[in-house]
């Protein structure tokens, strides 16, 4: 693969970052995937591009795990009507799982710094999220009534200010224990309207964020629950008819929601 000079540097600062956070080793492995860098929105946003490993081929051979993530309307469901809600993002939760000798020859990848390996979970391994799922749902076994997780993300849920308090410190005193590190700086606490997987969940009452529009917010929502249940992927590419957004927006698609 070729890099320009400004991807060297970057990857040479994220290389670096990553071998001095233990996450990463140079590999030996006969294993490699390749190394790039992505720009988009959310890395815009940050002001940081995101070093991403194109694990196909990988995944091509791999056996998938059949754990389920929850589904999101039932989770939905669940929150609906309650009044007071916190949130908390696992801190790069696929790196808290920590990978075997013999599944880290198999992570190795190559990058303009040379070839390595991960010592934990990376992005991008078709069975993450299911793998990630379980932990979770396991760290938090019994707390079903008021903290649900989808992935990395947790909210915490309840009627009144005297239960959140108690939820919520039995949620945190769990993830202490287990050794479950959240980021500080997404966490959402004590409030009474929540962004939550894309959603805004307002006095429990659900609707789509606003800068994903106004109109048809109840087809919009139903496509989008709907569509969990596929292994789709959509992806925009410039300058190419984005058909499937289209078809999304097609008025005689009503039929099927």
């Amino acid at each position: 693969m070729q890099y320009t000079a400004p991807d060297r540097d970057e990857f040479a600062k994220q290389i670096q970052e990553l071998l001095d956070a233990n996450l990463i080793e140079p590999s030996k492995s006969p294993h490699f995937s390749p190394a790039f860098l992505v720009n988009k929105h959310s890395e815009q946003k940050r002001g940081k591009r995101r070093m991403v490993i194109n694990y196909k081929k990988l995944n091509d051979h791999t056996i998938g795990d059949g754990y389920l993530l929850p589904r999101k309307d039932e989770l939905l469901d669940q929150i609906r009507g309650k009044k007071l809600f916190s949130s908390f993002d696992c801190k790069s939760g696929f790196w808290q799982v920590l990978l075997d000798d013999s599944s880290q020859s198999l992570t190795a990848f190559t990058c303009p710094q040379g070839h390595f390996q991960w010592k934990v979970m990376p992005f991008g391994l078709k069975q993450a999220p299911s793998i990630f799922q379980r932990h979770m749902d396991e760290t938090f076994k019994g707390f079903e009534s008021f903290c649900r997780v989808y992935v990395d993300d947790i909210i915490v849920f309840s009627n009144n200010d005297k239960d959140h308090i108690t939820h919520v410190t039995k949620v945190l005193d769990r993830c202490k224990d287990i050794g479950v590190i959240l980021s500080l700086p997404k966490a959402q606490l004590f409030k009474e309207t929540i962004n939550f997987l894309g959603l805004i969940i307002d006095k429990g009452q659900i609707r789509l964020q606003s800068h994903i529009g106004s109109y048809k917010q109840g087809r919009l929502v139903r496509w989008q629950l709907w569509l969990q249940y596929f292994n789709i992927e959509f992806e925009h590419v410039e300058g190419i008819k984005n058909v499937f957004a289209d078809a999304l927006s097609l008025e005689s698609y009503q039929r099927y929601v």
